[in-house]
């Protein structure tokens, strides 16, 4: 194992351990990040189906990019494009929508909840947000 691959390991574990401890506890989102309430309940109550199949999704993503090395456009003026990892990150995104809203349902199953296609955070019927 090269030496460098540790390095500073330990010490940023230790720094994510002492920031979940200090980490706040919120019944509501404060107002500047009520907007991620959403994204964030929803890929909390995926988040098993998104570990098991974001790999998944990379994989995939090179086969449906490789045939655009074929295309003269795409070869002769975005290489760059073709080389970037960002770019297999943005064709892998849909795919893991694709797999997640395919098999995420199974998670509902696995926790004894009522399986959801998407597990958006419901509000109570009949309550509104209180004015602050």
């Amino acid at each position: 194992m090269p030496d460098n691959l540790l390095k500073g390991g330990p010490i940023i574990d230790a720094r994510g351990t002492i920031l979940l401890h200090v980490s706040p506890s919120w019944e509501r989102w404060p107002r500047p990040l009520e907007r991620w309430n959403g994204l964030v309940g929803l890929l909390n109550a995926r988040a098993v189906s998104v570990y098991l199949w974001h790999q998944i999704a990379l994989v995939v993503a090179i086969p449906l990019i490789d045939p655009l090395w074929n295309v003269h456009f795409f070869y002769r003026n975005l290489q760059w494009l073709l080389t970037s990892q960002w770019f297999t990150l943005l064709v892998a995104m849909p795919l893991l929508g694709l797999l997640v809203l395919t098999f995420g349902w199974v998670e509902d199953v696995a926790a004894k909840r009522a399986p959801r296609l998407l597990p958006y955070p419901r509000r109570r019927r009949g309550r509104r947000r209180a004015a602050d």
